[in-house]
């Protein structure tokens, strides 16, 4: 439901632009039993965030600003600006770690995308 929810929000709200796109996992440290709720805290969110709901971020390699919630399950996040689409992914319920896809659409580079945000959860675990 989740890849299909994404689906839809990338053509309700950036239909034809260009992407630029990462996946990221955690350090070993975010596979532990509140890897996620660690994760979601840092996001500023609770399990009872809701969809709709605006949140201030300050994310890897973007000006902090706002996003809204589009999807807050129990094992998946799902954050959109007005340029991208944040995926993050509970992975550590099933034995792996947590991990991150990145969207950003429009005339954005890709320069440091991965690594930005592999610093940012090798820092949140650490």
């Amino acid at each position: 439901m989740f890849y299909l929810h994404t689906l839809s929000e990338y053509l309700e709200h950036f239909a034809g632009r260009s992407a630029v796109f990462a996946d990221v996992q955690g350090p070993e440290a975010s596979g532990g039993p509140e890897g996620f709720e660690t994760l979601r805290g840092a996001l500023g969110l609770t399990p009872a965030s809701a969809v709709g709901e605006t949140v201030t971020v300050a994310l890897p390699g973007v000006p902090a600003g706002t996003a809204s919630v589009d999807w807050n399950a129990e094992h998946f996040i799902g954050l959109r600006t007005a340029d991208a689409l944040y995926r993050f992914f509970g992975r550590n319920a099933f034995g792996a770690v947590v991990g991150l896809t990145v969207h950003r659409f429009g005339n954005i580079g890709s320069a440091g995308l991965p690594e930005d945000w592999k610093t940012w959860l090798d820092a949140l675990y650490g």
